[in-house]
């Protein structure tokens, strides 16, 4: 087996400014679209907010570090909120 040179690499002389632009590489598409961001239901997130406080304490002890409380948390803020879409606001 013969000993095959390893080439040079090719080095392009460019500005610090330059560094990271690929000059040939496709450019961003420019378009003005917007994105509809539906409000907010306060009364809803309020509702949710207020059962949680009567019925969660954060500061209880924990046997898994609080991750016990969490998904109580979670499962009692979705069954209100299903609770409150189905009957409406």
């Amino acid at each position: 087996m013969g000993a095959h040179p390893i080439p040079e690499p090719v080095c392009e002389q460019g500005t610090l400014e330059d560094y990271g632009i690929d000059w040939e590489g496709p450019t961003p598409v420019d378009h003005e679209a917007a994105v509809d961001v539906p409000e907010n239901p306060m009364p809803l997130q309020n509702r949710v907010f207020e059962h949680l406080r009567e019925r969660i304490d954060p500061l209880r002890l924990s046997t898994c570090f609080g991750m016990d409380i969490l998904v109580e948390a979670l499962e009692s803020a979705r069954r209100i909120f299903h609770d409150v879409m189905d009957r409406g606001p």
